[in-house]
């Protein structure tokens, strides 16, 4: 099937009323927030959001907010069913809910620890459990997990974080392999996406100061090459932008030089003032 052809058929099932319409939801408003409308509207899908906050602007006719700490484990369960109540069953499934600290092994509380924990790599896992057995029962659907190029190379200051964006990339692979050898469900499509620096207040004093040698992606540069990935018909790891796809081989490299390549991120961390604590 050829990319034309899977796009029609991505089509023509979103809109058949048998396998439910296409609902992706996207988790952290802040991070996707302006969804191509142009997409929504060909397509004809419904875009429910999750987050702990609501959204700061008025949402499109197709789209709805569910309120939810995905931190909670009960409260994922509660707002599944309440989705399943309300739309049916979703077909695309994106996991995109992720925070950072800056804090360093020593500083970080346990509870932070935890948290950080439960929204970034126990939620996607608690998620996918909630709506894939439709999509498995369909042949049918997508889920993408937004990982991050951490997942390749962990640097002080972001410890806590990099192991959760390690285990999504695990994740990932390891939900495809269920998908083929256990459940027989080959078209139930999934994908991985690692962004480099995403804009951020942060991230803009970084580019400011000139200590980021290449400009930061922004959130629609990350929305987009979900959605087109989405709309192929086809899984795959996206890593954005696509001229660091190279770092993806970082863990093949020999030990000196993956530890010198951690090192300069970890610099400009450090120089960047992302911990306060920090020793200098």
């Amino acid at each position: 099937m050829d990319h034309q052809q899977a796009l029609s058929k991505a089509i023509e099932l979103a809109k058949n009323p048998k396998v439910q319409i296409a609902a992706g939801l996207f988790l952290s408003f802040k991070s996707l927030k302006k969804l191509n409308a142009w997409y929504t509207k060909r397509v004809g899908i419904k875009v429910l959001i999750l987050d702990r906050n609501p959204p700061p602007t008025k949402l499109a006719a197709n789209t709805y907010f569910y309120q939810a700490d995905l931190a909670d484990s009960g409260t994922i369960s509660s707002v599944a069913d309440r989705i399943r109540a309300d739309h049916g069953n979703p077909t695309v499934l994106i996991n995109n809910a992720g925070f950072a600290n800056t804090n360093s092994i020593l500083d970080v509380s346990e509870a932070g620890v935890k948290r950080i924990f439960n929204v970034n790599i126990i939620a996607p896992i608690l998620l996918t459990k909630q709506f894939l057995p439709s999509m498995v029962k369909q042949n049918h659907g997508h889920i993408v997990n937004v990982a991050s190029q951490a997942s390749f190379a962990t640097q002080a200051t972001n410890v806590d974080y990099g192991a959760t964006k390690s285990g999504v990339l695990s994740f990932h692979e390891g939900l495809a392999q269920e998908l083929r050898h256990l459940y027989k469900a080959p078209r139930v499509r999934t994908s991985v996406v690692h962004p480099t620096w995403v804009m951020t207040p942060m991230i803009a004093d970084l580019v400011a100061e000139r200590k980021l040698k290449d400009t930061p992606v922004t959130p629609e540069d990350v929305a987009d090459r979900i959605v087109n990935q989405v709309l192929s018909g086809f899984g795959s790891q996206i890593i954005v932008p696509p001229s660091l796809g190279w770092t993806s081989m970082i863990r093949g490299f020999p030990g000196w030089l993956q530890e010198s390549l951690r090192d300069t991120v970890t610099i400009i961390l450090i120089n960047a003032n992302a911990n306060a604590n920090v020793r200098k």
